[in-house]
């Protein structure tokens, strides 16, 4: 049986390379520890951050971005934690219906932080381009043409773009050139596993 270990967190990074936010990781340990979310898992982070009166020094006062699921988002968990703490992260297996748009868009008009993960242009996607402040995209096993390909499928979006899982400095600097605002990834940082009870 796999043992809990809890929760990790992520270093996200601006232009300057000063620390901007964290993200919130549930792991499972064991011999290759695991990071997963789902509605049990952010649960028990949400629990967390609620319960411990010492949340803004794990994440150093800045803000933690959740991956909350559509169950959550629908049920407005959201909605718990304080709008100036957190990030709304969407995840890009999240069904998109009306329930789920009217969530978000509720999210929007009480200041809430939305970001959307793993993001990937589509047609069908471009509504959720005016509730969206971040977009996150994964540029792991892309090369720069692939990059500037979906790049160039956002030239309408004004928020902020954020460069996930940037593994060198390659990449790094690649992404810095493009115009991302922001940077996630093991070069930067790996994650801390936090100690909680």
């Amino acid at each position: 049986m796999t043992k809990r270990s809890g929760f990790a967190r992520q270093g996200i990074y601006n232009r300057n390379n000063e620390l901007f936010a964290f993200e919130l990781l549930y792991r499972y340990a064991g011999k290759s520890p695991q990071f997963q979310l789902g509605d049990k898992e952010t649960s028990w982070i949400i629990k967390k951050i609620i319960e411990n009166p010492n949340i803004d020094t794990l994440i150093d006062g800045k803000k933690a971005f959740i991956n909350f699921t559509y169950n959550h988002l629908v049920q407005h968990v959201p909605l718990l934690l304080s709008k100036d703490k957190i990030v709304i992260e969407v995840l890009e297996s999240t069904p998109i219906n009306n329930t789920m748009i009217q969530s978000l868009q509720l999210f929007k008009k009480k200041g809430y932080t939305i970001a959307l993960d793993d993001f990937v242009y589509h047609p069908h996607t471009e509504y959720l381009l005016e509730l969206a402040d971040i977009i996150k995209i994964d540029v792991l096993k892309q090369e720069e043409p692939q990059i500037e390909a979906q790049l160039r499928l956002l030239h309408n979006y004004e928020g902020a773009l954020l460069a996930e899982k940037v593994e060198t400095r390659i990449q790094y600097e690649t992404c810095f050139a493009l115009g991302f605002n922001y940077f996630q990834g093991f070069y930067l940082h790996k994650p801390d596993l936090l100690s909680i009870t």
